[in-house]
């Protein structure tokens, strides 16, 4: 992997040192000095201001984009109801909670996130808050990873980085959302920044710390293997493109034999062949043989220590607490599934069986991994292909709509790193396949669409992505000493206000308005973009703006990264924060609740706490198709998922809220097919009189007596983003 060239490294904005000879010479007494108090009025505002942000050190300046991630990840938190899976999992994070089983399922995915919520559960409490928090300082995490990539990227592109990781929509959602996606993001990225890290250093550390974040990604989703088949790809492109051009190598194979892979291949050629030739064959291959094998076994040996960190931390975290999968299940745990004889603490007793507890423990994970990914092939009723093209039209729209900046800016920057770049570099190219193989390859593999799966392809991209927005601010930046900073900000500040007013006017007498918000606001901030560049372009040449090119450039250079911040800003703002469950955001999935259920998860929480006799909720249904009511013997191998008597995966996420409210839910099924059944208010009625709260499919209450109707406040919910509506009835003594 080559290094950023030193004259590329220096920050474009770093002063002078004060020790140049050049600049600080006393013996020239006929050349003014270039700095001077009097000589400071004479640099522009925006220079100034430029100037003093150079003598900001790197690590600060990402430890303030950190913080700032941080705090738009924490705020306002739980304010959105939870989606079907979240409450699914929070669901068995506290049931591990109260009973001490776990056991790794990948229909749950990795127990990393498990582990940590169960922690948190037990000190903050069963919230939507306490769940969400390891993915938020996880992902506000997420843009320090960009400082390991500082030896191969200039100081403004590992700032952009930073940014573009920090401010995406689809990362700022999912950083607020129960999915191991954006953890595997950031473990897996940071792993390979680490191993660049090691490249660069040889210190032997950054080898453990991959060791500790490999583990910590597989432990979080099944995924992972997708990142390292990704990174094995683009590496193969890479070394595919530097043998086929050898620079100063004769030949690809000459090349290859010189590197130092080539170099260690020749020397395990050698160990085969000594016990035939005899040790004069390695001593041939290595100009000092003893220094050279101390090298390559200290490498081995800290190579193997890796391994042990990699497999310790996994083992913790996939070996099983409890009674494992049989405190999963109600009854038996059925046959077809795997599993490993005991617990972590049992098998931690028994020293001499640990290491077959070891090797059962990985290989029950990986057969599971295993399992994992043939559900993608199998999912759908239509065919693979039908179903590849749906998902992959559907992903495209979540990277157009909510990734503009990373994509234009990615596509940019990879292009001018690989054609008008003197030499291309290899973290650039490696980021940029690795993009393109992701967007190509996750709907294949995914079993059911959502807009998570874009997390995996935003996070390689901020590369390319940082290197072309940083090479259109160079443009900006070496102009602007040059420029009039005044007439610049006048002519981008009116451009772009005459331009949104005119692309605005223009998309209001469209026939048919955009029914999405943000599909409309980056269509106009595209619009407006446009209607700059064409300004700039008819100034330019006529020659009528009272300015030289360098202010044009300038200008359009600033106009362009103020409208690309506003675009970012805007589309996160309205995605992440005003319109979070909303039918039209690209980023919501079908199982997230349309309409806000705090009122009835806060009701029930009151109810349950107060509540002495009789059930807090009765669930009640009177059909057999979608039925909130689970059948008896309907499963065989029923899961231990609380109320018992409810059909989860109809009343998630309601489930998670009784749950965690410790409230007691009874459920009453109206018999089908009997000539005069229990009138619904009779059924509902059980010894201590009306329940506290009743719910119930929508339409399936219209047959309530009047009297008993009358006690009870109606309301109606959808708790799926569309056609999945339930009705809550609320009794007049619970009301509030």
């Amino acid at each position: 992997m080559e290094r950023r060239e030193a004259d590329d490294a220096a920050a474009p904005d770093t002063p002078p040192s004060d020790e140049d000879p050049s600049t600080d010479d006393p013996s020239d007494d006929d050349i003014p000095p270039e700095t001077g108090p009097a000589d400071e009025p004479t640099q522009s505002a925006l220079g100034r201001v430029l100037t003093a942000a150079g003598r900001v050190k790197l690590w600060q300046v990402l430890a303030v984009v950190v913080v700032l991630a941080a705090l738009v990840r924490l705020v306002a938190l739980d304010a959105r109801t939870a989606h079907w899976d979240e409450a699914r999992v929070a669901h068995w994070v506290v049931h591990y909670d109260e009973f001490g089983h776990f056991a790794y399922r990948p229909i749950v995915h990795g127990p990393l996130v498990q582990h940590v919520d169960r922690a948190l559960v037990s000190t903050l409490g069963a919230t939507d808050f306490a769940v969400r928090l390891p993915v938020a300082l996880v992902g506000a995490a997420l843009p320090g990873t960009a400082y390991l990539f500082r030896d191969h990227l200039d100081r403004d592109e590992v700032v952009a980085m930073a940014l573009f990781l920090a401010a995406n929509s689809v990362l700022l959602y999912y950083s607020r959302f129960m999915r191991s996606d954006i953890l595997v993001a950031t473990f897996l990225f940071a792993g390979l920044g680490v191993l660049v890290r090691y490249y660069d250093t040889r210190r032997v550390r950054y080898l453990y710390a991959f060791g500790a974040l490999a583990a910590l990604g597989f432990a979080s989703k099944e995924n992972a293997v997708i990142y390292v088949l990704t990174w094995v790809g683009a590496a193969a492109l890479l070394a595919d493109v530097g043998l086929h051009r050898p620079h100063t190598y004769r030949t690809g194979l000459e090349r290859a034999r010189n590197s130092r892979l080539g170099r260690l291949g020749h020397l395990l050629v050698g160990l085969l062949l000594a016990p035939v030739d005899g040790a004069s064959t390695l001593r041939s291959r290595l100009r000092r043989p003893r220094a050279s094998a101390r090298r390559y076994l200290r490498f081995t040996a800290h190579l193997a220590g890796a391994a042990v960190v990699f497999v310790g931390v996994a083992v913790f975290l996939f070996a099983p607490r409890g009674d494992g999968l049989a405190g999963v299940y109600l009854t038996e745990t059925p046959p077809w599934e795997s599993t490993v004889s005991m617990g972590l603490w049992e098998a931690a007793g028994r020293p001499l069986a640990f290491p077959g507890y070891v090797v059962d423990v990985l290989s029950y994970a990986g057969w599971e991994y295993v399992s994992w990914f043939g559900r993608g092939a199998a999912s759908g009723d239509g065919s693979l292909l039908d179903t590849y093209v749906s998902f992959f039209g559907q992903y495209l729209e979540v990277l157009l709509l909510n990734a503009t900046a990373v994509g234009c800016f990615a596509l940019f920057g990879f292009l001018y790193e690989r054609y008008a770049s003197p030499r291309s570099r290899n973290l650039v190219m490696l980021a940029g396949y690795a993009g393109l193989a992701s967007i190509v390859g996750y709907p294949l593999g995914t079993d059911i669409f959502g807009a998570w799966i874009v997390v995996h392809t935003i996070v390689p991209l901020s590369i390319p992505a940082a290197v072309g927005v940083a090479r259109v601010y160079r443009w900006g930046r070496a102009t602007a000493p040059r420029s009039d900073a005044v007439s610049a900000a006048l002519f981008a500040g009116p451009a772009l206000l005459l331009s949104y007013a005119v692309v605005r006017v223009l998309a209001e007498a469209l026939p048919v308005q955009p029914t999405n918000p943000v599909l409309d606001l980056t269509w106009l901030h595209v619009g407006v973009l446009t209607a700059l560049l064409v300004s700039a372009a008819l100034v330019a040449r006529g020659g009528r703006f009272d300015a030289d090119s360098d202010t044009v450039v300038t200008g359009v250079v600033a106009g362009l990264l103020l409208l690309t911040t506003l675009q970012v800003g805007a589309v996160a703002a309205g995605s992440v924060y005003q319109e979070p469950a909303e039918r039209e955001n690209v980023l919501v999935q079908y199982a997230q609740p349309a309409d806000d259920l705090d009122p009835v998860a806060d009701r029930l929480a009151a109810v349950a706490a107060e509540n002495d006799g009789g059930p807090d909720m009765v669930v009640y249904s009177e059909s057999e198709e979608n039925s909130l009511v689970r059948q008896t013997g309907a499963d065989q191998y029923p899961l231990s998922f609380r109320p018992v008597c409810t059909n989860w995966p109809e009343t998630l996420p309601l489930n998670w809220y009784m749950v965690s409210a410790n409230a007691t839910v009874t459920c009453e099924r109206q018999q089908s097919g009997v000539v005069n059944p229990t009138p619904t208010a009779d059924l509902l009625t059980g010894e201590d009189g009306p329940p506290p709260l009743v719910l119930a499919k929508e339409g399936q209450l219209e047959d309530l007596d009047a009297d008993f109707a009358a006690q009870y406040n109606r309301s109606v919910y959808g708790i799926r983003s569309f056609g999945s509506e339930v009705t809550v009835l609320v009794h007049e003594d619970w009301q509030g």
